[in-house]
């Protein structure tokens, strides 16, 4: 994600990846409720309207859960 950031000249960004074996929106919350975060930025997959009403959708849940703003692009 740094080279991207620095191909257009904006100033270093501290990210952090890490792998966890739980549910998605399960490990994120734990992860904010354990580390100092600024913002959490999550992709979207692009469910249909249905398949998000009887699945859910990762980063609504996470929306709804975290203290800490959340973007998420699509």
């Amino acid at each position: 994600m740094q080279n991207a950031l620095d191909s257009i000249n904006v100033p270093p960004v501290e990210t952090k990846e890490i792998v966890v074996l739980e549910t998605p929106q399960k490990a994120i919350i734990e992860y904010l409720l354990d580390n100092p975060v600024d913002v959490v930025i999550m992709g979207r997959t692009g469910k249909s309207a249905v398949e998000r009403l009887l699945l859910g959708s990762v980063s609504d849940r996470v929306i709804k859960l975290a203290d800490t703003p959340v973007m998420v692009v699509k």
